[in-house]
């Protein structure tokens, strides 16, 4: 008698581990890609940022590659412009502008980190929405990679792929602004974002 009850109870014990498990396995996958979104978007939001500032500033934007395929003027495959983001601008000429539009691209993407911050300690999203937030505010890490190359050296010493890939640094250098304080303004920022990071985690460790 004793096998007639516990066998059912067993096998529904294990329809529900099993269930259990699908759901955890779907909720992982749909948070794994929500965070791959988030990384590719990061690719569209630097050249975006620039393509935005040339519009601001009167400009027309001629080509925008990402990832190998060029989006704008037409959709087709240029692998020659590489595999990160291109974005080739018409400006009257004018020195200042166009270095504002080099200071964007990493900029905007610092802007989008920090009100992605600032949104998950305001507003507090849980589930997927979280997600994206926390990838979202790690974009600063695209201004960091992109001065990595230039500590230690003068803006003399860099050789031209470190000026070109620290665009907005050595762009606002060109404008008149010191090394120094371009540095201390993107760590500064790094550092307040990851504190808001630790907050929201710390502050929500406890809610379902």
């Amino acid at each position: 008698m004793s096998s007639t009850t516990i066998t059912p109870d067993i096998t529904a014990a294990a329809e529900r581990a099993a269930a259990s498990y699908e759901r955890a396995r779907q909720r992982i996958a749909m948070h794994a890609f929500v965070i791959l979104l988030c990384l590719v978007g990061l690719f569209f939001a630097h050249e975006f940022s620039h393509a935005l500032a040339a519009l601001a500033l009167g400009g027309r934007i001629l080509s925008l590659n990402v990832l190998g395929v060029q989006w704008i003027p037409a959709l087709e495959l240029r692998t020659e412009f590489g595999f990160g983001g291109y974005t080739a601008w018409l400006i009257p000429f004018n020195s200042v502008s166009t270095r504002l539009i080099v200071v964007a691209g990493s900029t905007g993407t610092l802007l989008i980190a920090m009100s992605a911050a600032l949104a998950l300690n305001l507003f507090r999203p849980r589930g997927l929405g979280r997600t994206a937030l926390v990838a979202l505010s790690l974009y600063f890490a695209d201004s960091v990679i992109h001065i990595l190359p230039v500590l230690g050296k003068t803006s003399n010493a860099a050789p031209p792929w470190v000026r070109s890939f620290a665009e907005a640094h050595y762009a606002l250098l060109d404008l008149g602004v010191r090394s120094e304080i371009y540095l201390t303004f993107v760590f500064a920022s790094a550092l307040l974002i990851l504190a808001l990071l630790f907050c929201n985690f710390y502050f929500t460790r406890h809610l379902p």
